[in-house]
């Protein structure tokens, strides 16, 4: 044991090379050279060459076939025992039109004022422990896990505990993918737990434009946290986004076929099942499903039915399907993608969802009255010569990610297009993206929310495993009677808001890949 603990610690490489806005495989449909192999002194152990580190999706997890790239490909009756590693830290500013908010003056009493400043240090760590095996009969199979490293939230106003080492204990670890696989060349792959669904795994960050900077442009990325919570539009694509691939589910792609593959997925639920139960070490009952009850049982995983408010606006039984294009004409290599989600919800049993009238601003729609979700997304991105053109649409009954729209308001509609140069190890791109949805369920029939962002920005590969990237970002968000500071509805304050972002940051990704000896007897 101590050998290979040994032989382990010396197997630590750097990478090179930028990862996608989730740090997955880059690109997941373009095969690339496998990486070299070099004998190391652990017994039977194996080291790779520099590679472009890689999360909990590789290149052995994605497609039905294995292809050349970050991790390399088992051989039959081989394993390969990989951990990737992730420091990032980003410096800029972000300025919104809600960095000061006065409160209004109440009987001649002025209203309480408060700042934020805009400029920050952040810091961020992820790990990628995985296994990729193949039986000797070719079945491969293995597991993928990301585990990120929590921040803090708001800081305490109480002397000594304002920062320092009273927030260090705070930055926890936790779970973000976590998921077992087996594939075929000719059978195909099903994915099974707590990864990313169809439009997660044929698009890939591609036709959605993540891929140009370290930064994860539109989706949640660094400029977009830096801006207030009043200003940050959620990525309304949900390729690579958390509302999507957070969830457990079943997905299954074909083998290609001229190009071409298909695929399905199917999540029962919102959230992990053993959320059920206080039986399974770690869930600690907080949302234990004793019984079909309401009140406290109403965060029950598996309500079908409750007469819970804030029940109502949960999905349920989403299925999920797709197909999907990539191949080559001459130099230019053509990404083409289009799928359909849809679902059934929790049913409503409680008071009958009422419109009331509520003053000449318009009227508020009681909560209740949903429809089940039902999209399509559609996604095409175009490469030749290192130029990469890229477009996604989205359209259908939602409300922000994946959030069910309420009767009556309109379909959502998100577009968003972009432009990437890759040239020796500097990427540089741009990225527009608009979404126009319901937004507040209180204004349904009264105001709808229209919602805009770009980003420019690129990356520079200094050496192996070192990587600077820079952004600059911006935000537009409207919605007429809705206060994006407080909330609140009925009221002109705060219905525009804008911020703007500049960042520079710097990217440490390290990657290791181990084959241990072949156990006698394992084949």
């Amino acid at each position: 044991m101590r050998k290979l603990l040994l032989a382990s610690a010396a197997m630590l490489s750097a990478s090179a090379g930028m990862a996608y806005a989730q740090n997955t495989l880059a690109s997941p449909g373009v095969e690339r050279a496998a990486p070299p192999l070099l004998p190391s002194g652990g017994g039977g152990a194996i080291l790779s060459a520099p590679v472009s580190a890689v999360g909990a999706n590789n290149n052995n997890n994605v497609t039905a076939r294995a292809l050349p790239g970050g991790t390399m490909n088992p051989a039959p009756g081989t394993f390969v025992v990989r951990l990737g590693g992730r420091v990032t830290v980003v410096g800029g500013a972000g300025w919104t039109s809600a960095d000061t908010f006065t409160a209004p003056t109440v009987a001649g009493v002025p209203g309480v004022r408060n700042k934020v400043q805009p400029y920050m240090l952040s810091t961020y760590a992820r790990l990628y422990p995985g296994l990729d095996a193949m039986a000797t009969n070719g079945l491969r199979y293995g597991a993928g896990i990301e585990v990120r490293m929590n921040s803090t939230g708001a800081v305490s106003n109480t002397g000594s505990s304002l920062g320092g080492s009273a927030n260090l204990s705070g930055q926890t670890l936790f779970i973000r993918r976590a998921f077992g696989y087996l594939a075929s060349d000719n059978a195909g792959l099903l994915r099974v737990g707590e990864g990313d669904g169809i439009i997660g795994l044929m698009d890939g960050g591609q036709t959605s434009g993540q891929n140009f900077s370290v930064s994860g442009v539109l989706n949640g990325g660094d400029g977009v946290a830096m801006l207030l919570p009043a200003a940050q539009i959620p990525f309304a694509w949900l390729s690579l986004a958390g509302n999507e691939y957070g969830t457990p589910k079943l997905v299954y792609l074909s083998p290609k076929f001229f190009g071409f593959d298909v695929g399905v997925g199917y999540v029962p639920t919102q959230t992990n099942g053993y959320d059920n139960s206080t039986a399974f070490p770690g869930s600690y009952g907080a949302a234990a499903c004793n019984a079909a009850a309401g009140g406290s049982n109403s965060g029950c995983a598996t309500l079908s039915s409750s007469n819970v408010l804030n029940d109502a606006n949960r999905y349920r039984d989403l299925y999920q399907a797709g197909a999907r294009y990539n191949g080559d004409f001459g130099p230019v290599n053509l990404l083409a993608y289009a799928a359909y989600y849809g679902s059934s919800k929790v049913n409503y049993t409680g008071a009958p969802g009422l419109i009331v009238a509520n003053g000449p601003l318009g009227n508020a729609s009681a909560s209740g009255n949903y429809r089940n979700l039902s999209i399509g997304s559609f996604g095409t991105a175009i490469t030749v010569a290192g130029l990469t053109f890229s477009a996604n649409y989205l359209t259908g009954d939602m409300n922000s990610q994946l959030a069910l729209n309420p009767v009556g308001a309109p379909k959502m509609n998100a577009i968003t297009g972009g432009v990437q140069y890759v040239v020796g190890a500097l990427t540089v791109g741009g990225e527009y993206g608009q979404v126009d949805s319901q937004g507040s369920n209180a204004l349904v029939g009264n105001s709808q929310r229209h919602e805009s962002e770009f980003d420019i920005g690129g990356a520079y590969k200094i050496a192996p495993g070192l990587t600077a990237y820079a952004d600059y970002y911006y935000a537009q968000r409207h919605q007429g009677n809705f206060n994006f500071q407080t909330g609140a509805t009925r009221t002109a304050a705060y219905n525009d808001v804008h911020g703007q972002a500049v960042l520079l940051g710097i990217s440490v990704n390290w990657s290791c890949l181990i084959l241990p000896a072949v156990p006698e007897g394992y084949r």
